[in-house]
């Protein structure tokens, strides 16, 4: 009995050993980022503005978050109230001119590499088609690409982003 006390001890102290640490980490801004669309790794979220080049954390529309929850693309988040943030790439932030058409993402009249849509996605069911005429950014408008993956969900898709989806400016820690 004394024998089982102790291994009872053990992973009591253990479990909340685990779970202090997770939440400094998490209440520090790490997290750990398993998506195809990013390299997988531990990323922070810091205080900045979703510029160009910079790594952003973000909720899609309403519209959207039904899309990639209902097609699995993204799991549901906290509470299970939508879809877990995501966090990609800046493409284009205030000021850039930005055009989506068939051809892909134009930025400054410079069209970024693979980033033409796909007809279809990994299951073959058919992906949206978006397109934009030109248009000048305003302050807290925001285009982001999954430069890390040609298939990945982005603003080829579901076009600017804004204030309103911005959560973090994010920074990566470590790969995996």
């Amino acid at each position: 009995m004394n024998r089982l006390g102790k291994k009872t001890k053990v992973c009591f102290i253990l479990t909340a050993l685990f779970l202090t640490v997770w939440t400094l980490f998490y209440s520090l801004g790490f997290r750990i980022v398993r998506s195809n669309s990013m390299p997988p790794g531990i990323y922070r979220y810091v205080s900045g503005e979703p510029l160009r080049g910079r790594y952003v954390s973000f909720h899609l529309s309403e519209k959207w978050s039904k899309f990639v929850l209902e097609r699995g693309y993204l799991d549901y988040g906290f509470l299970h109230l939508r879809e877990q943030p995501t966090i990609k790439h800046v493409a284009a932030s205030e000021g850039d001119r930005v055009k989506v058409d068939s051809l892909g993402i134009w930025v400054n009249g410079k069209l970024l590499d693979t980033s033409a849509g796909l007809k279809a996605d990994s299951a073959g069911r058919p992906m949206p088609e978006f397109s934009l005429e030109e248009v000048t950014l305003k302050k807290g408008e925001f285009i982001v690409v999954s430069h890390h993956r040609a298939n990945g969900l982005d603003s080829r898709y579901y076009g600017i982003l804004n204030d309103q989806n911005f959560l973090s400016r994010v920074v990566p820690v470590f790969y995996f």
